[in-house]
């Protein structure tokens, strides 16, 4: 959260809630984060478990195999992180090493056992991608997966790799914006610039304001219990969050941070919260004082 908020955006906490809700609330959001977390199912690229295989989540499985297929074909700017890149991987037809150990990638470090700031390894750009305006040719990350990408999906091109030749970050052709890393830049402040790129991604493809003036004094709407300008993203856990770069609104207060069961942050000096009723998703939004 602190890499997103630092680069202007402001983040929400969305819960986990059934497919046919989710395409009414995507098309209302300037961008996606798919975030680290448990290994993916082998089952969503046809394979059997084999005994390296860790904990997954059918849940997050679904949702965010959802998002990820959505955000690819609707050209909704995404950013996915660790597990997040191998989502984008499987959800458009890639499959996935269950283990590098395991599977003969012994020479590389990928799941270090030193803690943020230390890097564990390097990484090669190999092609064309925006990630060039932040690194040079050679750089160093660290390094917290035992899974990564196998065969490409269709549309999917490697724009960095390991030395033993994993590929470590991917963009989808045709898209504005559709970038998954397999590292993790939210624990490396120096590499933050990498979700600078998903919020300026974001901010571009929101249409021109008009009557600025007017606009930043009107009374803000909410859809749905839906901010204009929030961008979903997918949390660790069993909960989601999200983060809007509205340019309308977002020198008003737009920082949302989890309270409970509840969303509370402030908009014009008004507080405002969001209930939820547990798994079902955001069903309520109250003013209060």
């Amino acid at each position: 959260m602190r890499a997103l908020e630092s680069q202007g955006a402001s983040i929400v906490i969305l819960p986990p809630q059934a497919d046919d809700r989710l395409p009414a609330l995507l098309r209302q959001l300037d961008g996606v984060l798919l975030p680290g977390g448990v290994d993916v199912d082998p089952a969503q690229f046809g394979e059997e478990p084999i005994p390296e295989l860790g904990e997954v989540s059918l849940e997050r499985d679904a949702i965010e195999l959802f998002v990820a297929r959505y955000t690819a074909q609707h050209g909704i700017p995404t950013l996915g992180i660790c597990r997040g890149i191998q989502v984008m991987n499987v959800a458009l037809g890639g499959s996935l090493y269950q283990d590098l150990s395991a599977q003969g990638f012994r020479t590389v470090q990928h799941s270090q056992k030193a803690e943020p700031p230390v890097l564990g390894h390097s990484l090669e750009l190999v092609g064309p991608s925006p990630l060039d305006k932040l690194f040079e040719g050679r750089f160093r990350v660290n390094s917290y997966h035992h899974q990564a990408l196998r065969d490409l999906a269709p549309g999917l091109r490697a724009v960095a790799a390991a030395p033993d030749g994993i590929v470590e970050a991917v963009l989808l052709e045709g898209h504005p914006f559709y970038l998954g890393v397999q590292w993790h830049p939210e624990l490396l402040p120096a590499q933050w610039g990498v979700f600078r790129l998903l919020v300026e991604a974001a901010v571009s493809r929101q249409p021109p304001a008009s009557g600025l003036a007017e606009q930043e004094t009107a009374a803000p709407q909410y859809p749905q219990g839906i901010a204009p300008g929030v961008c979903l993203l997918l949390q660790n856990g069993d909960g989601m969050f999200g983060f809007g770069v509205n340019p309308l609104h977002r020198l008003a207060g737009w920082c949302f941070e989890p309270s409970g069961n509840t969303i509370h942050g402030t908009l014009g000096g008004e507080r405002v919260l969001y209930g939820f009723d547990g798994r079902s998703g955001l069903v309520a939004v109250s003013d209060s004082q």
